[in-house]
């Protein structure tokens, strides 16, 4: 029918484009080839229930590409210096990313009434990306809660907790290339991949840069972790899904207060092992 003959196209369309992506499997991500070969396992089943193919021929694809580099953290030496810059707007940013573990993307967008203080801690209300990332309670590590009462203090309601020069939200490229980047090189612990102009120097063409605004969030959770924080609270916090459903059922609707009580071993770990550090 009219039907079938558009869903058939596409179809086979699709399959010679993963054979593409499959044959230079050296080039791409194993992740990307995988997600590929789910997508067509999906139009296979469609292809046989119009009874176009016989059988489901994804399965016997091999997958072998470009393995991701295993993410880097910030040592607690590096941690230390980045805590030392609390007097910069750049250090004061990434003490930020730091102390409460979100995407940096997150962070650009949190407003003013997004953050809240209690007796026993502070916290924001937010996030994005999966629905479990959005208005989620995100605990702040106490090193980082006198950054965020002074963004607090000097923003206004219904505007970015962290404004740019002009008032409003900042850019995440702009910011990247030319605030933390930059920011990483004056403190010394990298090199600094963009030019002034926020263009990519051409020695480090092709060249991924060790340390990332995500290297602050893989550290929060490495922290937490370290600390002996509970694994599906932490994983609440940093916006994935929880993977017990006795906890989804206790902690369905949690209360600020046990949210932030659950990080006081990560805040401890920092005080004893982070800033306790024996001077060189």
């Amino acid at each position: 029918n009219r039907l079938s003959a558009p869903i058939i196209a596409y179809f086979f369309y699709d399959v010679c484009i993963f054979l593409h992506f499959w044959y230079f499997c050296n080039v791409f991500p194993q992740s990307m080839l995988e997600k590929e070969r789910t997508l067509i396992s999906k139009l296979y089943r469609t292809a046989i229930g119009w009874r176009v193919v016989d059988a489901n021929l994804a399965s016997v694809l091999k997958v072998e590409g470009r393995k991701s580099p295993e993410r880097e953290i910030f040592t607690d030496e590096q941690i230390t210096l980045i805590l030392s810059q609390k007097n910069t707007p750049t250090g004061q940013m990434v003490i930020a990313l730091l102390a409460c573990g979100v995407r940096i993307y997150e962070l650009l967008h949190f407003k003013h009434e997004d953050f809240h203080r209690t007796e026993s801690g502070a916290y924001l209300i937010g996030g994005c990306k999966t629905e479990a990332g959005r208005n989620r309670i995100i605990p702040i590590l106490d090193f980082g809660i006198p950054i965020f009462e002074h963004a607090y203090a000097t923003s206004v309601e219904n505007s970015p907790l962290f404004p740019n020069g002009k008032g409003g939200f900042w850019n995440e490229k702009n910011w990247r290339n030319r605030k933390f980047y930059p920011f990483l090189e004056e403190i010394g612990i990298q090199p600094n991949p963009y030019d002034e102009n926020g263009k990519r120097k051409p020695e480090f063409s092709g060249k991924l840069a060790t340390y990332t605004p995500y290297t602050t969030r893989h550290t929060y959770a490495s922290l937490c972790d370290r600390a002996g924080v509970n694994k599906d609270i932490l994983k609440r916090a940093v916006g994935h899904t929880p993977k017990s459903k006795t906890l989804d059922e206790v902690y369905l609707h949690p209360k600020a207060n046990q949210m932030i009580e659950a990080f006081d071993s990560a805040n401890q770990l920092v005080k004893d092992e982070v800033l306790a550090l024996p001077e060189e």
